[in-house]
């Protein structure tokens, strides 16, 4: 049975994560010691989940940044794919792509079909 001293502390400590602490934005992953950016009590009710464990604390979703976007994988990516898409309109066989960046043909294909969904996306709007 919870105490209302308990629940109290629970609803700080979610409070005290959602708006108060405020993390490094570094590509890094940085770890701090909770007892430099937490009430004593919370990291003592921390220490009954999670003891002298490392504990991640995910970004909030708002904040989440999809996959390839720090290192520039995504738009790296992109650009191949248009590159690709286009070199198949202008003639280019599907297994020279392939062999060319070092892909399946069963890529190359799912490529040139996404991309074409891209442009049909493009045109209609």
């Amino acid at each position: 049975m919870e105490t209302v001293a308990n629940i109290a502390l629970q609803q700080f400590f979610w409070s005290l994560l959602q708006e108060k602490i405020n993390f490094s934005r570094s590509k890094d992953m940085k770890y701090s010691n909770a007892y430099n950016v937490l009430p004593v009590d919370i990291v003592r009710m921390i220490q009954e989940y999670v003891n002298g464990e490392y504990l991640y604390i995910p970004r909030k979703e708002e904040q989440q940044k999809k996959w390839g976007e720090n290192s520039g994988s995504r738009d790296a990516l992109k650009r191949r794919n248009e590159e690709i898409y286009q070199k198949y309109l202008k003639g280019a066989v599907i297994l020279d792509l392939a062999q060319e960046y070092y892909l399946s043909d069963k890529s190359i294909r799912r490529i040139i079909s996404q991309q074409k969904k891209i442009m049909l996306n493009i045109n209609t709007e």
